[in-house]
């Protein structure tokens, strides 16, 4: 039987550019709301993260597939905990979660040897096919292998795993903390079920925001061609789990709402939080204005209709175009 968390997880998501920082920077401003990373936590949703590795783990189980998994899920996991430098040759996706959190690397190789059932020396096909030309010749003239491979628990086990590590990496370190904020915990895209690591006391919040301001700040992604923005954003409507944003743990924000008509989404937030309206947090909404109604500055008549006309009817959420 999976434990619950004695505190409230709160987890904020939001697509790309969604404004969804605003909501962290007022949590993390609060005395009374714990954040024990202070970066987008990437370890669930990431490729070869907590997600994925647990969808090699059940379903169709092959040990081919997921031997190699839990390697992958360990070199992201460390990678994730050490700080990468500004610029590299390539990206290195290090946050530094392990000098943020000092249990950090501890909890992760906790996690490693509660989800192996045994290890093995012996190398698959599928394991030698992602070998690097070093690798490759020591295996062939020495039997060297670059690293065991694991034999996973059942998926029970696993699951009990995966809620112990997310309830020990964000518990608050007191009692005067009973709320712990994660920024980018889950998906925009399956916000209940991308967060059950979180237990049944987690609060969802998703940020949502004007397309046309999104696109303002995404312009370079799509080639600075609104009608490929359109394109793009129709390809992932339909992937959006709808029924989902209904469910008590989950609640949608608007950027614009939070921004403008502050203390009344204050409050409403608050309440389905569970937290005091009435704690100050040294967020100031103010700064945030700037943000909203970018558009009008940067993008042409033309393509403010252009994806207005694409968008109106196959984004899910309401759009207020400002």
């Amino acid at each position: 039987m999976i434990s619950q968390a004695s505190y409230t997880p709160i987890v904020v998501i939001g697509h790309g550019n969604s404004g969804s920082g605003a909501i962290i920077d007022y949590l993390r401003g609060r005395p009374d709301v714990y954040d024990p990373l202070k970066e987008e936590f990437r370890l669930i949703q990431e490729k070869d993260g907590l997600a994925d590795l647990e969808k090699s783990l059940t379903g169709s189980f092959d040990i081919c597939a997921a031997a190699p998994a839990i390697e992958k899920f360990k070199n992201l996991s460390f990678r994730l905990g050490r700080r990468s430098r500004k610029i590299t040759l390539r990206p290195r996706l290090g946050l530094g979660y392990s000098n943020s959190h000092p249990e950090y690397n501890t909890l992760i190789e906790e996690f490693l040897r509660n989800i192996t059932e045994y290890k093995t020396k012996k190398q698959w096909t599928s394991n030698k096919l992602d070998f690097t030309l070093p690798q490759w010749v020591m295996f062939k003239l020495f039997k060297t292998s670059p690293y065991h491979n694991s034999i996973p628990v059942r998926h029970e086990k696993f699951e009990n795993a995966a809620h112990s590590l997310i309830q020990k990496l964000f518990a608050p370190p007191n009692e005067f903390s009973s709320h712990t904020s994660i920024d980018q915990g889950g998906s925009f895209f399956s916000p209940l079920k991308s967060t059950k690591y979180y237990g049944d006391k987690r609060r969802v919040i998703v940020v949502t925001r004007d397309l046309l301001d999104v696109y303002t700040e995404r312009q370079s992604k799509h080639g600075k061609r609104a009608k490929n923005y359109v394109a793009y954003m129709e390809s992932l409507a339909p992937h959006i789990r709808i029924d989902e944003y209904s469910d008590p743990k989950v609640e949608r924000v608007s950027f614009e709402s939070f921004i403008f008509d502050h203390e009344k989404e204050k409050n409403r937030i608050c309440a389905f939080l569970g937290l005091d309206p009435d704690t100050r947090s040294q967020f100031d909404p103010n700064l945030s204005k700037k943000n909203v109604g970018k558009h009008k500055k940067h993008l042409s008549k033309k393509d403010q209709e252009t994806i207005k006309q694409g968008l109106s009817a196959v984004w899910p959420f309401p759009t207020t175009w400002s």
